[in-house]
């Protein structure tokens, strides 16, 4: 399918070993990437009950099929797992240059499982995996554990490939930890103790480099969109005059219904008389997580323009009904996994400040 290369590459950290997945073309149409291939990787492949910081929870690292492609927005990385802090479905998302790596790598996912008894870090390329020893990295600094693989790529592998690193720095060896994994300087992956899973398989860093590139179905309407949304950015209230988000901070999301505070984007609105407007918002962000767009385009890319990019990018013809299918399929995937490590229904409802009083969306 365009815009993918249907491989997902499985490591084996206790063994040493990797080998391919090959992705079939109806598992992306279902799920399309990012969280939607991650939750469906981790249905099939992580034990219920499982625990986290056992070799059995796998971790996974996807991008989405916009990857790669020059789609503003689209240079983002999610890691997935079963969560220790939780116990649940665990996500986080985080820019920088892994997600084009990845992509250069030539897959759409990386699968680990196992643990390694001695601290390593994966040199994930189009070539496979190579496994290097890292106890001289353990107990270092993210910043001087990434620059340190990065000299090393570039001195040890020809053509001086651009990387892309992801590293946990010293809490993250420690089984209680949930602070966050870097991956470029102040980009993090920082949610749910998903550095402590890493840690807890002894990994130090996984670095990506590669030289593919995706094949996209529309070229042209490709380069078309990209510079009508270029043109529509410069006059958007969430964007500098560079098309860079402005004065949006990740703080400020808050949740998932958080409106833009810029009119005329979205009106004011009340949770109790929007219900069906927040379940349509709700989905839209869900395929955001699945294409893995930065949460800061969520208003210039409306439904219509998402449709554009996926006939442009892999050639798929969908309607909004389509896509809201997609983002169905993706959460009841996701409650599956829930209910399946003992999360109750009576358990799932928003925080009772929320629930009983209710806020503004404006």
């Amino acid at each position: 399918m365009y815009g993918f290369y249907n491989m997902a590459l499985r490591v084996n950290v206790t063994q040493k070993a990797f080998d391919i997945k090959i992705l079939p073309d109806h598992v992306t149409r279902k799920f399309l990437g990012g969280k939607g291939l991650a939750i469906h990787l981790l249905r099939q492949h992580n034990p219920a009950g499982v625990d986290p910081l056992s070799g059995g929870n796998h971790l996974l690292f996807a991008i989405g099929p916009f990857t790669g492609t020059g789609i503003r927005g689209s240079c983002r990385h999610g890691v997935f797992t079963k969560s220790p802090h939780t116990g649940g479905y665990a996500e986080s998302y985080a820019g920088g240059g892994v997600a084009e790596a990845m992509a250069r790598a030539g897959i759409d996912a990386l699968m680990i499982e196992g643990a390694s008894e001695a601290p390593v870090w994966l040199e994930v390329s189009e070539n496979g995996v190579d496994f290097h020893p890292a106890d001289h990295l353990w107990t270092l600094e993210t910043s001087k554990t990434r620059d340190r693989i990065k000299d090393w790529i570039t001195e040890n592998r020809p053509g001086r490939p651009e990387s892309g690193v992801v590293v946990i720095g010293p809490a993250g060896k420690e089984p209680g930890s949930f602070l966050p994994g870097a991956n470029a300087c102040w980009r993090s992956v920082g949610c749910a103790g998903i550095d402590a899973v890493m840690g807890s398989k002894k990994i130090k860093a996984v670095a990506f480099w590669g030289q593919r590139h995706k094949e996209l179905a529309h070229p042209d309407l490709i380069r078309q969109f990209n510079r009508e949304i270029s043109r529509r950015s410069q006059d958007y209230p969430g964007m500098g005059q560079t098309g860079e988000t402005a004065d949006l901070g990740a703080c400020r999301l808050q949740a998932a219904c958080h409106k833009p505070k810029h009119p005329p984007m979205m009106p004011p609105v009340r949770l109790e008389d929007q219900a069906a407007e927040l379940s349509e918002w709700e989905d839209r962000l869900i395929i955001f997580d699945a294409l893995i767009l930065c949460c800061f385009y969520r208003d210039l890319y409306q439904w219509e323009d998402l449709l554009t990019i996926l006939k442009g990018v892999t050639g798929t013809d969908l309607d909004v009904a389509g896509l809201r299918k997609i983002a169905t399929a993706i959460t009841e995937e996701i409650q599956y996994f829930n209910l399946a490590e003992g999360l109750a229904p009576e358990e799932d409802h928003l925080p009772k400040p929320l629930a009983h009083t209710g806020f503004p969306l404006s």
